[in-house]
């Protein structure tokens, strides 16, 4: 039976208003007899024609890639944009954000193959929100790739339904509201398309393990930590039927009140991420990588306005956070992972912001599939 596990998670894999998600993983650590020639490709598809493997530092890093990890999740997924004011003196935001869905799912980790899984609860959404609120409708796909060398996010999203929040730049504004007028839209045609990812290169990969923190297939026997570079990009467009994007605010930014916006931009980053291990089984990781981007912009108006069609600069940037507890034949953690995209124009700036927050509770079991058949795949 064990055999047909595998085919069997795969045709659970579906989605609606929900997410699915996949990780791809670097082939399990040998021994220090041998010396991988294997390219990135191959490695990630687990393909047995090297002879060679490369190992990485045991005193930092176990690997339990040879296991069946299982896991049950539960995620909220989002898709944010942020408008806001050159000038902080004026003290004036706009965040677009959806209504929230709590995701419930599971997933599992075997070799180079991972897939995770989630649907929304409608019960569950109607206590976390307000009945007279709009639902958001959304499509999300998510992709992680964690090789020991390179990890990185892929996303498609698509989000119908928003809500503007509005506060001020100062932090007792932000908590307390703008001078007392702080309000609540709702915009139900406000719809957002997006693809976006990121990729990054460990440079300590010996000894830090981003699988140790975010999918459990390795654990962090010590702390490390290790200098990051990579790169990101973004096509994103928002659309409002009917109206501006400001639609009934009172906020002065007529520079923004487009009705669509597409974007497309690419950005270098770099940055510094760092695991910090607690008796053993206990972690805390924690990673920023800023960057500047360089993006092509195209705004239009619902009225007689010009349109804005320019290439500018921007700001770009990856953030990653987990904490947990990681032992031999279990785990659990919370793990949240965001890529924002900041372009300025000439008195406003427009921040996309992407991204995750996941608790996680999985197990490990010491199964195996036999057979040429799974060998030839990588699987057995």
């Amino acid at each position: 039976m064990r055999k047909y596990f595998l085919v069997l998670l795969l045709l659970l894999m579906s989605f609606q208003s929900a997410f699915a998600q996949v990780t791809l993983n670097a082939a399990p650590h040998p021994t220090k007899e041998t010396v991988d020639d294997r390219n990135f490709i191959q490695r990630l598809l687990g393909i047995h024609n090297a002879v060679k493997w490369s190992y990485y530092d045991s005193s930092f890093i176990t690997d339990y890639s040879k296991a069946w990890t299982f896991r049950f999740l539960m995620e909220n997924k989002f898709n944010q944009f942020l408008v806001f004011n050159h000038d902080r003196e004026s003290d004036q935001s706009l965040l677009y954000e959806p209504t929230p869905h709590l995701n419930l799912g599971f997933g599992f980790n075997h070799n180079w193959l991972g897939v995770n899984t989630s649907f929304s609860v409608p019960s569950i959404d109607r206590v976390m929100n307000n009945e007279n609120e709009i639902n958001t409708s959304m499509f999300d796909i998510q992709v992680n790739v964690y090789d020991v060398k390179l990890v990185g996010e892929f996303r498609l999203q698509r989000y119908k339904g928003y809500y503007i929040n509005h506060f001020g730049w100062k932090l007792p504004n932000i908590i307390g509201g703008h001078n007392g007028e702080n309000f609540r839209l709702a915009y139900p045609n406000l719809t957002t398309n997006s693809f976006t990812g990121n990729l990054s290169y460990i440079f300590n990969w010996k000894q830090f393990s981003y699988r140790a923190s975010y999918i459990q297939t390795q654990r962090q026997l010590k702390s490390a930590g290790s200098w990051m570079a990579g790169i990101s990009y973004f096509a994103n467009s928002i659309y409002n039927d009917g109206d501006g994007i400001l639609g009934g605010t009172t906020i002065d930014f007529p520079e923004m009140n487009f009705q669509k916006s597409v974007t497309f931009g690419i950005g270098l980053m770099g940055g510094y991420g760092y695991t910090y291990v607690l008796k053993k089984n206990f972690y805390i990781s924690l990673t920023m990588m800023p960057g500047i981007s360089y993006n092509y912009t195209k705004l239009t108006y619902i009225e007689d306005e010009p349109t804005i069609d320019e290439y500018r600069f921007g700001l770009a940037g990856v953030g990653r956070f987990s904490i947990g507890y990681n032992k031999a034949s279990y785990f659990f953690g919370l793990h949240s992972a965001l890529q924002w995209n900041a372009v300025f124009y000439d008195t406003a700036g427009l921040n996309n912001i992407n991204g995750s927050f996941r608790f996680v509770v999985g197990k490990r079991f010491n199964w195996q599939l036999k057979g040429k058949f799974f060998h030839a795949i990588g699987m057995d």
